[in-house]
């Protein structure tokens, strides 16, 4: 039951499930990633069902590279806590 709701909520915010690899079964959206946190801003509900305009799975990211690509910084400086706060 609350995995159910979790994937509507999820689906209604626009996230999509990744079908291959090694992220599979791994929601994303474009608009929710880690260390852009200013993103979230441009996200909307979607509100009822939406369809996936494909299920081919070319247009997933992989997460694992683009952790390594473009890693966290170790630390923030503390002028930056504003901003990852999303005031």
């Amino acid at each position: 039951r609350n995995i159910t709701s979790f994937h509507r909520q999820a689906n209604g915010w626009g996230f999509r499930r990744i079908l291959k690899g090694p992220d599979k079964g791994a929601f994303y959206n474009e608009y929710f990633l880690r260390a852009i946190p200013h993103l979230c801003k441009k996200m909307k509900r979607v509100g009822g069902a939406k369809t996936i305009e494909d299920a081919n799975s070319s247009h997933e990211p992989n997460l694992w590279t683009i952790s390594n690509e473009h890693p966290l910084p170790k630390t923030l400086p503390h002028d930056d806590m504003n901003y990852v706060a999303l005031k």
